[in-house]
């Protein structure tokens, strides 16, 4: 089973929630209670992520532990993306959304690459469908949106 990145859209009445680890560990363990409702959970395979996470490090985003801004996506850990990520977060998912719709019905890309004990160099094969891919990034498009209005954001919860 391949690494997977877990984004919620999550609304919150209470912000200061979002800087302590024990709310993501509630989220991940099921547990919510009162502390927030989630509007969105969707998971995208860590190797499609690698395909565009270098056009995430333009988009500014969150530290949960101290809200300093950083950019783009903590591949293995928490981001939030707020109402300051909006605009350039939609704008490039948007651009991404636009490329993958020029792909055939399934998508073939190259992974990560191995050497074998013989030198011979491998690519890991992946292979995803465009409707499944492009329906969750419509989903996570159509949330961006939402983000900012009613104490909402968009969390990465690494893979």
């Amino acid at each position: 089973m391949s690494l997977e990145h877990r984004l919620l859209l999550i609304s919150i009445p209470d912000r200061s929630l979002l800087n302590k680890l024990e709310f993501y560990t509630s989220i991940m363990d099921g547990v919510l209670d009162e502390k927030c409702s989630i509007l969105l959970d969707v998971t995208i395979q860590d190797s499609i992520v690698a395909y565009f996470i270098d056009y995430l490090s333009w988009i500014p985003a969150k530290n949960y532990y101290d809200d300093s801004i950083i950019y783009g996506l903590n591949r293995c850990g928490i981001t939030i993306y707020d109402a300051e990520s909006k605009q350039k977060l939609s704008s490039v998912l948007n651009a991404i959304q636009v490329l993958f719709a020029n792909a055939p019905d399934t998508i073939a890309l190259h992974g990560e690459a191995s050497i074998s004990d013989n030198g011979v160099i491998r690519n890991e094969n992946i292979e995803i469908s465009k409707v499944s891919f492009l329906d969750t990034l419509r989903k996570i498009v159509n949330a961006i949106d939402v983000i900012g209005s009613d104490n909402s954001f968009l969390i990465h919860l690494g893979v």
